[in-house]
């Protein structure tokens, strides 16, 4: 979602967004949770609390508690959005922590797995999950715990690497999960976590950057984009060498889900401008990762 949107646009990417956290909770609750395994990050936090809580002999709800316990996990982390990542970004994702939370909790996990094999369960879980997880990213939301403490890192941390806390975490989980259960759980409960992660990076397209140029006759484009995408933006005068017309030229780099939005912005102030883009460039210096 972005504040440039129409109406329509906005409900649409809210809807989109929810309908990704469907099915990251349908990858987890139903093919994750009957078998016994675990994901990484925050949820792994979540449902390794969890499994310690029933463990203690705590009366068992009618309900997957990691819903619950995620959310709780995500207090202190969204006061950390609301004070240091902006409020636009906050109210983005609160809406989907919640939304994810209430799908964890009102999904029913079977009693009995729906595939006996392993194997297959994990592989089905992490393409569910990972393609909803993208969808939501894609659609400009985010459903908290690794984003918000990635986003915050790179923000406070010029070098610091939106993955690299991720990774961090996950050594947490997973070594958690070595010492205390069966060396099969542990395994396909990494193998879902990779699948996850591939699918959603195949869904989500924010680690691909786009160099972005543009050739307009219209004033405002740079102030525009700077405004409405938060992207810096270079510019320099040149002429047509056939015209001998005066022509502004605008340069930014953007990550790749933002260029429906970038060509929103230059299209609907100068109709005939001609933009130039290329993936996959390389950037060194100080280029906002974001989600």
């Amino acid at each position: 979602m972005n504040i440039s949107a129409k109406p329509q646009q906005v409900v649409k990417n809210y809807l989109m967004a929810t309908f990704g956290m469907l099915l990251f909770a349908t990858g987890l609750n139903v093919f994750i949770a009957p078998m016994g395994f675990f994901s990484g990050g925050i949820v792994g936090l979540s449902q390794i609390i969890r499994s310690f809580i029933l463990y203690l002999g705590f009366p068992s709800p009618n309900f997957d508690l990691s819903g619950i316990i995620y959310y709780i996990i995500n207090i202190p982390l969204l006061i950390l959005a609301w004070r240091d990542l902006g409020k636009f970004f906050f109210f983005r994702t609160i809406i989907m922590t919640t939304t994810l939370t209430v799908f964890l909790t009102i999904l029913p996990v079977p009693a009995a797995p729906l595939v006996q094999d392993q194997l297959t369960s994990a592989v089905v879980a992490g393409v569910l999950s990972g393609i909803g997880s993208g969808i939501t990213l894609y659609s400009g939301y985010s459903a908290g715990g690794l984003d918000i403490l990635g986003l915050y890192f790179t923000k406070k941390y010029r070098n610091f690497s939106v993955g690299r806390i991720g990774i961090l975490v996950n050594i947490v989980v997973f070594t958690i999960l070595v010492l205390t259960q069966h060396f099969d759980t542990v395994l396909f409960s990494f193998l879902y976590t990779v699948v996850l992660s591939v699918a959603t990076d195949k869904v989500h397209a924010q680690n691909i950057n786009v160099w972005v140029i543009i050739f307009t006759k219209k004033t405002g484009v740079d102030q525009a984009i700077l405004s409405l995408l938060g992207r810096g933006v270079t510019n320099w005068e040149g002429s047509g060498a056939y015209t001998g017309d005066a022509t502004h030229i605008h340069t930014a780099m953007v990550n790749k889900y933002e260029m429906p939005q970038m060509k929103r912005i230059v299209l609907s102030i100068d109709p005939a401008a001609f933009i130039i883009s290329t993936e996959g460039s390389s950037v060194v210096g100080n280029f906002e990762k974001r989600i």
